[in-house]
């Protein structure tokens, strides 16, 4: 299990592996992650990275 505090890059996420998890992401969710929180701050660690998700899934129904 990984815990909210998981430093995402101490497991391998790199610049490389977070693009294919963005892709993924989008995909797979069917949203679309702007510009503006792609910092590294949204990848830092597993909680940051599910708090943006569930922002954008919250706006995402919101607006259906």
């Amino acid at each position: 299990m990984i815990a909210p505090s998981t430093s995402l890059p101490e497991l391998g996420l790199d610049s490389l592996a977070t693009v294919a998890l963005l892709i993924a992401l989008e995909q797979e969710l069917d949203i679309m992650i702007p510009d503006e929180r792609l910092g590294t701050d949204s990848f830092s660690t597993a909680g940051s990275l599910w708090a943006m998700i569930s922002d954008l899934e919250e706006a995402k129904w919101a607006q259906a």
